[in-house]
């Protein structure tokens, strides 16, 4: 998922893992990356991880996963300290991505306050 704020470009992504044990317990992981851009032209692009979130899933729970995603994404983006518009931005993305991998990234830009 891609969003542009102040000319920002931003990249989240999700990563679900299970563990097994006695019990398997599941844990879903936002990352949001700030892309920075080639260092040099013809090179890959640089990214910086800027904010992460974890949801975990007790063992006894049943995993969701879109109730993972959305504790995760919410516990990355307050460590962002962003504008409510850009909050609102972020989740207005999110849930208008695509879903069963066919995901088409759309930038999104957020509102400027005048």
């Amino acid at each position: 998922m891609r969003v542009i704020i102040d000319n920002t470009e931003l990249r989240i992504g999700f990563k679900h893992e299970e563990f097994r044990g006695q019990w398997i317990h599941h844990r879903t992981t936002c990352t949001i990356w700030e892309i920075l851009g080639p260092a040099d032209p013809g090179s890959d692009i640089r990214n910086e991880v800027i904010a992460r979130g974890v949801a975990d899933c007790c063992a006894l729970d049943n995993f969701k996963k879109d109730t993972g995603r959305k504790i995760a994404l919410s516990r990355a983006i307050e460590q962002l300290v962003l504008p409510k518009e850009e909050r609102t931005t972020i989740w207005i993305q999110y849930h208008q991505r695509a879903v069963n991998g066919n995901q088409v990234e759309q930038a999104v830009s957020a509102p400027r306050a005048e």
